[in-house]
């Protein structure tokens, strides 16, 4: 097998410069049982896939794809042709070169792209607002009807979406559909997001919220729903070693008392039971009581070992909300890497079984990957370096996945420490020993103190990241700190760092913290002292920094006992209730300031039964201030499952009335709600119940028929017309009110007034504008018609950005006739003002009138306007004798008059060359007969201004 070194390095540098990848698994991809690896990959992680290659027995052969000729080749027998119809595995995992994954599977002869996996479709309808916007809305549902969200090979959960473009924002919402029988809100499930940009991108997130894979829309986004397939690219590319996790690679096998994330160093007060503190050096914080060892600090969350609770995972935010259970198992030895978390299992007889636990999962046990009982854990990739108590504390290397088991070193070691490519460690007798991680070579370092020259016996050890500095505690002198160069030399020496006792050596930067015995503390760098000792050499000072429970500047004065869960628990699951539990409490302080203090729960507390109406009792613990909190948390009424609720809406202020398992023709609906005498059903407008629209109690029903209810909603408690939906809840006797539930209005709104286009006449009138700003108000009438009644009002409306703005309104008007049997008929005359309509070329030149009654408002019926006409010229009298009619009118010597019988109304700024000029303005005189109805227009260099018309009257 030593020869899979030479032939793997080999082919990664013959290859380095093809990078082409085929629709089938990219060319020149090594093929390692069910792994596939890119030349990028290999070239960056040759050393670990050789440790994996040399350290198995498992895989007598290897392949790689090779691009010139498309085919599956064996590295160990080229000329032999594979068989592919009978190759194994048929499943691959392919890792790119930036250690994302893919699924392939072998189609026919060659393995093609997992068509299933890496994808995601949502629901995305567009809106149109105005002609660069747009509202666009975004769900989910990971169902069989739009589609699933698959992120294989990746196995954290997706639970959550983002939506990002040029106009991002930050809303997170839930993967799924809502849960009526638990309350849940569709909004929950439903982003929102006004953009100018439709190239918009789909994130997929873990239960904590980590990035799992980003999307890209297969298709062009149209206005109108789409379903939309989003092909997923990893974007979580698991750690390549465990100081990933911002831990130090000694830190976990030294307790994991200690971790830093940016400026912030987390790390557990063993001077206040352990719990977990944050500093930046200049302020310091608790943030959680819990007694915490092998502190991983990942992201925004923190992954730790409760050694108040069993020594039970936990995860907990760097700001100290969110505390949840991860993990049952009793652990310790905890590494977070990439998907997982590693470590060693205990079932009370001791040190146990290595296991991995998804890094998402909830008060899950772990996944066993070795049986072998384990200590001292290192995570490198895909490997697990550890010590092996079945075998005299051999360290033994196991994949990830549980394959590849083998020996590294058959030496009894302790605190194992990967730096430099190599695992250091300490034997029984207090030695310094190091080996190759796939076991090829071992040596031995004597480790001399430099003050005394004597050799140091090592009891404990840790080695800086940059692994230039290992710092031990000395047994032959107390288990007092040094420090050493980690140098590749057979001795060297080490200089005193501190005078005290210690079990734990933690690193950070540049502190230096540990433990002794259950205190903790800060190694200061040593100083040298101004005198020296007799053979005049520097006599140096050493200080440490004792790490003690702060003491509080403010107490509490009050606070609230008793919390109040962040919501009712509609249908909760038993054993996740923490979501219900409040972060925080507020207090008011000795100084009269009131805080937000954060709350540690019990998170094991004793459930009931679960029957409807039965309470859980919850106690927490203020942290920082010890003070005790309770909560009870009881079970909310089941809700109304939306099927059994049937709308009804009515136009306008017309009662409208809510169905609930019998419908309005009597009919049971098909999905019913299980009733019960006493419930209290409330119909809400919205899903935070700001506004209730009314209400019934469930009494008997004649004859035990079916419960059933009828809730009317009367006046200003009735639905608008655009309604889509209503919220229904349910209070059950002595039991909380559920969550509401999201009804769709699915019935067609009735109700409305009539108004036909056919018997309503109407008439735009649309004056012009000048430049210098000076029009008219605009006129829309509507001649008389019997379709218009008594109190009646017209409503006139036009578009803006596509959506109806209503710009006048007008009661009608009586039409009286002479003749007593004609109709009763109302006409309206309504003033639009000025500018609010417009011409515009290719523009919507549409009006839109509706009819309001006393309680709804009808349809519109359209009505089209044109460019804008010349202004009113005022009144005209046009009178005189037959053939000698005079405009009798005062005329304005600055404008040039013309005019034309049967007009019409030129548009305004008009060439008026087609009409008669009137030349004598003091005397105007006009050749038109008795009855003819006469234009005349004002214009200025012969455009028109202004027009009037008038009946010619002569004798």
């Amino acid at each position: 097998m030593k020869k899979i070194k030479v032939l793997v390095a080999s082919v990664a540098m013959a290859t380095m410069l093809s990078t082409t990848a085929f629709a089938a698994l990219p060319g020149y991809a090594i093929i390692i049982g069910d792994k596939a690896y890119d030349i990028g990959y290999i070239s960056k992680n040759v050393k670990q896939l050789n440790d994996i290659l040399n350290n198995s027995s498992q895989y007598t052969n290897i392949y790689y794809n090779d691009l010139s000729s498309n085919k599956i080749v064996n590295l160990f027998d080229p000329n032999t042709p594979v068989d592919m119809a009978n190759f194994t595995p048929k499943n691959i995992t392919y890792y790119n070169t930036d250690g994302s994954k893919t699924n392939y599977n072998l189609v026919g002869t060659s393995f093609e792209k997992d068509s299933q996996s890496s994808t995601a479709y949502a629901e995305v309808t567009v809106n149109s607002v105005g002609s660069t916007m747009y509202f666009v809305s975004v769900r989910v549902p990971n169902d069989n009807v739009v589609g699933k969200v698959d992120v294989r090979p990746n196995t954290l959960e997706p639970k959550y979406f983002k939506v990002y473009n040029n106009n991002s924002s930050d809303l997170i919402k839930k993967i799924g559909t809502p849960d009526t029988l638990k309350g849940e809100s569709n909004d929950d499930y439903l982003l929102n997001l006004v953009t100018t940009d439709l190239n918009i991108k789909l994130q997929v997130l873990s239960s904590d919220k980590t990035l799992i894979a980003t999307g890209t829309p297969v298709g062009q986004l149209q206005v109108g729903k789409n379903i939309v397939e989003f092909k997923l690219n990893n974007s979580f590319i698991p750690p390549t070693s465990n100081i990933s996790n911002n831990n130090g690679l000694g830190n976990l096998n030294n307790n994991g008392l200690t971790s830093q994330q940016g400026d912030w160093t987390y790390y557990s007060n063993a001077g206040d039971g352990g719990g977990i503190y944050k500093t930046n050096g200049i302020q310091s914080y608790k943030i959680c009581e819990d007694n915490a060892k092998f502190i991983n600090v990942v992201g925004d969350w923190i992954y730790y070992s409760n050694y108040t609770d069993g020594q039970k995972i936990y995860k907990i935010r760097t700001d100290g909300t969110g505390r949840r259970i991860v993990c049952t198992d009793q652990a310790s030895y905890v590494v977070v890497s990439g998907e997982y978390i590693y470590y060693s299992y205990h079932s009370g007889t001791g040190v146990g079984n290595i296991r991995k636990v998804n890094r998402d999962a909830n008060k899950s046990p772990g996944t066993p990957i070795t049986n072998d009982e384990a200590e001292f854990l290192i995570v490198s990739g895909d490997m697990i370096y550890f010590t092996n108590k079945y075998q005299g504390n051999a360290i033994y290397a196991v994949h990830t996945d549980g394959t590849y088991r083998t020996k590294v070193s058959s030496d009894s070691a302790k605190f194992i420490t990967l730096a430099n490519d190599k695992i250091y460690y300490i034997t029984d007798t207090g030695q310094l020993k190091w080996t190759l991680k796939n076991g090829g070579s071992s040596g031995s370092t004597v480790v001399s103190n430099g003050n005394t020259g004597s050799n140091a016996v090592l009891y404990s050890m840790n080695i800086t990241d940059d692994g230039k500095w290992m710092y031990y505690a000395d047994a032959s002198d107390g288990n007092k700190i040094y420090r050493a160069p980690l140098v590749d030399y057979l001795r060297i020496s080490g200089d005193k760092y501190s005078d005290d006792y210690t079990n734990f050596i933690n690193l950070v930067g540049d502190k230096v913290y540990y433990s002794k015995g259950n205190a903790m503390f800060i190694a200061n760098q040593p100083k040298i002292s101004p005198n020296k000792d007799s053979n005049g050499r520097a006599i140096y000072q050493y200080s440490s920094t004792a790490i003690v429970k702060p003491k509080q500047d403010l107490k509490i004065v009050s606070y609230d006992k008793v919390a109040t869960p962040t919501k009712n628990a509609v249908g909760a699951d038993l054993n996740n209730l923490e979501e219900y539990l409040p972060d925080k409490v507020t207090a008011v302080m000795s100084d009269n300031s009131v805080h937000e203090l954060l709350v540690d729960w019990d998170l094991n507390p004793k459930k009931g039964s679960g029957a409807k109406g039965s309470s859980i009792q919850y106690t927490g613990t203020i942290v920082g201030y010890g003070a005790k909190v309770t909560l009870s948390l009881s079970m909310a009424s089941e809700p109304i499952p939306a099927k059994s609720v049937k709308v009804i809406n009515n136009a306008g202020l017309l009662d409208d009335k809510i169905y609930i398992n019998v419908d309005d023709t009597g009919k049971p609906m098909d999905v019913k709600a299980s009733l019960q005498v006493g419930d209290t059903i409330k119909v809400y407008r919205d899903p935070n119940k700001a506004e209730l629209l009314g209400q019934d109690i469930i009494v008997p029903s004649v004859a035990g028929n079916l419960l059933s209810t009828t809730i009317t909603l009367r006046k200003e408690k009735t639905l608008t017309d655009d309604a889509k939906y209503v919220y229904v809840t349910r209070t059950s006797p002595g039991v909380l009110e559920s969550e509401p539930v999201q009804v769709e209005i699915k019935e067609a709104l009735s109700g409305k007034p009539g108004f036909d286009s056919s018997k309503v006449n109407i008439a735009v009138t649309n004056y012009g504008k000048l430049p210098n700003g000076l029009t008219e108000n605009d006129i829309v009438e509507i001649a008389p018609t019997t379709e218009l009644q008594q109190g009646d009002i017209v409503n006139v409306y036009k578009l803006v950005d596509n959506v109806r703005v209503r710009i006048a309104s007008q009661m009608v008007e009586y039409v009286p006739s002479p003749n007593p049997f004609d109709p009763i008929k109302f006409k309206a005359t309504i003033s639009i003002p000025a500018g609010y309509i417009e011409y515009k070329a290719g523009g919507d030149n549409k009006i839109y009138v509706t009819r309001s009654t006393q309680f709804a408002e009808s349809d519109a019926i359209e009505a089209s306007f044109g460019d804008g006409i010349a202004l009113p010229l005022g009144q005209l009298v046009i009178s005189g004798t037959a053939g000698n009619v005079l405009l009798r009118n005062q005329l304005d010597a600055q404008y040039d008059y013309y005019y034309k019988v049967n007009g019409p109304t030129p548009i305004l700024g008009e060439d008026v060359s087609g009409w008669t000029k009137i030349n004598d303005l003091n005397n105007p005189v006009l050749s038109v007969t008795d009855g003819q109805d006469v234009y005349v227009v004002q214009a200025y260099g012969g455009k028109a201004l202004k027009c009037s018309h008038a009946k010619a009257i002569a004798p």
